[in-house]
């Protein structure tokens, strides 16, 4: 899979998960998931279950520890999906 066809995936399952209005104009590769996009951290792991469903990957605890922007996210999947 394309790493670009990664970060599309994974905006459409973060998109549902924005509550702050106007967070969905702001995301882009560098977006941080919490301060810019505002998903708090109980949020944060819905939303990483979804990928995990979404990708067939599994996400460590001390993997989701270093998620901050959505780059990370794609670069963690990508990384996973070899």
């Amino acid at each position: 899979m394309q790493r670009s066809e990664v970060y599309e995936k994974v905006v459409k399952v973060l998109t549902p998960h924005l509550d702050e209005p106007g967070a969905a104009e702001k995301i882009a590769p560098g977006a941080h998931i919490i301060d810019d996009l505002g998903v708090n951290s109980a949020r944060l792991i819905d939303v990483v279950i979804e990928l995990e469903d979404a990708f067939g990957v599994a996400v460590g605890d001390d993997e989701l520890d270093a998620i901050a922007t959505i780059d990370d996210v794609v670069s963690l999947v990508a990384a996973k999906l070899g």
